[in-house]
């Protein structure tokens, strides 16, 4: 709904599309609008004039309705499945005005005759934007393309192209297996090794010693062998030139980068590290049946050819499985895993020697040597060391740790760093997503959350804000990289994943939308990340709160940002991104129940009263200090405020009311979380002395009865503020076509939850938006 200029209620009349018909099997069962439709096929028209129509029914829900605010009746549900559909419906609506716009009722709907819809030429822009977004479908569950057929497709995928060019390696095996000489090994006829065998007079394979079929069935055994080998020789190749971190990184920054799939190396590099897994069993299997029924088992371990495929068929799944399979990834402690998936150099020079008579030498020779080559380049060249990693504890889920930028050292934007600190494990190197600094010019920070041994000794060594040493390798490209390709994105992260889409919304806020939808239960993350990180005001940022801690923070970025929601929960994160771009398309807004919801955590987080503020504040503080620790910080606060106000020193034994204003300050970092006045009411309910100031049961068990005045206490009106202009959109917002393509919109997700991460790859099949993942669960 919009606000009308009038002071009185006025009746609109609202036309809009019908959409055109789809069969019953398309239909949702929870809903009474086609899965398939995402929005009507004309866009809404307004007549405030027409007196026609009047109010018959209210509805104060939209929740149930596919239509938005709408609601249809069982009379035109029937009139809408009929077989001849009417082309127009016209609705009445009376709209009452005032800060609040409100709906006195909705009427139900009466099939009129087609009519010309009347000029909207009289509407403001920023209106019919607003009428679009409300009478759009909202219980969108499936893209249908104009055509009613599967959504478009920019072309292949990188790994569609990894296997493409992987069954042109496979070609080239039938060639050189069947081919005559010099070009392939099948000698023909005449072929001498094979005479007096079943073969003979057919085909003769038998180059050499150690590949040499003289009866079809080894000829089978050989093709089955050499075809899985042909077919991953691509991916081998490819195992180690993904891990040429600073090629990519170089690559990334030229013209190369466009036609190379650097971003999404990672995830190519896992695809052909479980295909090679399984095809280095297959092929040794073949290879050894054909040795065993011909004799010729002691190849296995008198061969070059046996020696080097046995060391790397043993090599394999101590380098694949352990991070591959969860199971063993979580029985193996990291460092473990990445010892023994450094094998792969071992396993790569196998495979170079394994068969000298092919080019197999020289084309993963070149890839081996490269890979170490960038190994020392990176070695020497690419780690910088850090004299001073300032390391602040927030709370007990993450550490964050600020760097100054070493001479060379540039962040590029959605980048990842390897980090080594020498006082916990000197061979011990592990990613973080890099973030530039929101406050300090050339820093750049990495947020290390609890999840492991490493990272549970860091919170160990690190109870209080410290300086410490440490080396930094990289910058290197993320999958989060590519995201300058899309001009609107919406950034999916869970917990600790928020730290790259940080890198995004620093680097491309100022050019692009970035929308960010953020799941996380750990409320010292959200309280430190809303202080200092300036999200996009011309983007959306909704943070789902799913921890049970009171949250501390400041009411400023919400009334700065009303695109700023704070929601307690979990989404339905499918719908939620439908509407999110929906609301984005057409310059509208979200669906009321989620605003509705934000209204409620809104309150919940900003009109409590004082004493609820302190208690929540004390609460988290003392999941990372002691009483006696908090105390020696209040009385340091009380000695600062005196000598600055000019008395004795000696003379302060006590924590008095400035020193507690200082305190709760300082270790709030919200200003004005507690005023004057509420500083004075909860100073006198606590016996500040020097005995009993921070005891345990003061301050983590003690409450009050008090009855709380939110009117009295906040004059700011920011709730009715920030609701209002959400309602209302800035700017002048031009009323689009309601069929949509989302080909030029992005899904960046950064997480280790596997329903999410299917949820946007089922997106990606069915709207066409473009897709990029980032975790570092290795």
């Amino acid at each position: 709904c919009v606000p009308l200029t009038s002071s009185k209620p006025r009746a609109m009349v609202v036309r809009a599309g019908i959409p055109r018909s789809i069969p019953d099997a398309d239909l949702d069962p929870d809903s009474h609008a086609p899965r398939g439709l995402d929005a009507p096929s004309a866009p809404p028209t307004v007549d405030e004039s027409s007196q026609e129509s009047e109010v018959v029914s209210d509805v104060s829900s939209d929740e149930t309705s596919p239509w938005g605010l709408l609601e249809r009746t069982p009379s035109e549900r029937s009139l809408s499945s009929s077989p001849e559909p009417p082309e127009e419906e016209v609705v009445s609506l009376t709209l009452d005005d005032g800060a609040w716009p409100g709906v006195e009722g909705w009427s139900t709907r009466t099939v009129g005759e087609r009519r010309r819809p009347p000029s909207l030429d009289h509407l403001d822009r920023r209106d019919n934007a607003k009428l679009a977004a409300v009478f759009q479908p909202r219980n969108t569950r499936r893209f249908v393309t104009d055509d009613g057929g599967e959504p478009k497709r920019k072309g292949l995928t990188s790994k569609q192209w990894l296997l493409c060019i992987s069954a042109l390696s496979f070609c080239w095996m039938l060639v050189t297996t069947f081919a005559a000489p010099p070009l392939g090994a099948n000698s023909g006829k005449g072929g001498e090794m094979c005479a007096g065998t079943p073969t003979a007079g057919a085909m003769c394979l038998c180059p050499r010693e150690t590949v040499c079929a003289t009866r079809w069935h080894e000829v089978a055994f050989l093709v089955l062998a050499r075809a899985s080998a042909y077919f991953d020789y691509p991916m081998y190749m490819l195992l180690f030139l993904s891990k040429c971190h600073n090629l990519r990184g170089a690559l990334h920054r030229t013209y190369l980068g466009e036609w190379l799939p650097i971003d999404s190396a990672h995830h190519l590099h896992a695809f052909a590290g479980a295909f090679v897994s399984a095809e280095i069993v297959w092929h040794s299997f073949w290879h050894m049946m054909r040795w065993g029924v011909g004799g010729d088992i002691q190849f296995l371990w008198r061969h070059r050819t046996g020696v080097t495929g046995l060391i790397s068929l043993i090599c394999t799944p101590l380098i694949a499985y352990p991070m591959m399979f969860q199971r063993l990834k979580k029985s193996i402690p990291y460092e473990r895993r990445k010892a023994m998936h450094y094998l792969s150099a071992v396993w790569g020079l196998s495979i170079m020697f394994h068969a000298p008579a092919t080019n197999i030498f020289w084309v993963m020779g070149a890839c081996v040597f490269l890979y170490l080559g960038d190994w020392l380049v990176g070695y020497f060249v690419g780690t910088f060391y850090c004299p001073t990693l300032m390391m602040t504890p927030l709370g007990e889920s993450a550490v964050e740790i600020v760097f100054e930028h070493p001479r060379g050292f540039v962040n590029h934007g959605s980048n990842y760093v390897y980090l080594c600190l020498p006082w916990l494990g000197k061979a011990e190197w592990h990613a973080f997503s890099l973030y530039a600094h929101p406050t300090l010019e050339n820093h750049s920070s990495v947020c290390v959350a609890k999840l492991g041994d490493w990272t549970e000794a860091l919170h160990r060594a690190v109870p209080v804000p410290t300086a410490r040493p440490g080396w930094v390798y990289g910058p290197h490209p993320s999958p989060f990289s590519g995201a300058t390709q899309a001009e609107s994105m919406v950034c999916v992260a869970s917990g600790i994943g928020i730290t790259p889409t940080l890198g995004t919304v620093g680097f491309l806020a100022g050019s692009r939308r970035v929308n960010v939808v953020w799941m996380c239960r750990q409320p010292d993350l959200i309280e430190y990340f809303l202080r200092t990180v300036p999200f996009s005001d011309n983007a959306w940022t909704i943070i789902f709160y799913t921890g049970k801690r009171k949250l501390i923070l400041s009411e400023e970025p919400f009334i700065q940002n009303p695109r700023i929601l704070l929601l307690r929960g979990r989404p339905d994160l499918r719908q939620l991104i439908l509407d999110i771009m929906h609301a984005c398309e057409t310059g509208g807004d979200l669906p009321r129940a989620t605003l509705d919801k934000a209204r409620e955590m809104h309150r919940e987080t900003f009109r409590c009263d004082a004493m609820e503020k302190f208690e929540a504040l004390m609460e988290r503080l003392q999941l990372t200090y002691s009483d006696q620790q908090l105390f020696r910080r209040a009385m340091h606060c009380t000695v600062m405020t005196a000598h600055e106000l000019g008395k004795d020193v000696d003379e302060v034994d006590e924590v008095t009311l400035e020193g507690f204003a200082r305190f709760v300050s300082e270790t709030s970092k919200v200003p004005g979380l507690l005023n004057e006045k509420e500083l004075e009411s909860v100073f006198s309910r606590y016996g500040f002395s020097r005995d009993g100031f921070l005891r345990k049961e003061q301050f983590t068990l003690r409450r009050y009865s008090h009855n709380i005045d939110v009117q009295e206490s906040h004059q700011k009106a920011a709730q009715l503020k920030r609701m209002v202009s959400l309602l209302v959109s800035e700017g002048n917002a031009i009323m689009r076509n309601t069929e949509r393509d989302y080909g030029d919109w992005q899904i960046l997700y950064c997480g280790g939850t596997a329903a999410v991460v299917r949820m946007v790859k089922e997106m990606h099949d069915e709207l066409g938006v473009g897709v990029s993942i980032e975790s570092f669960n290795w």
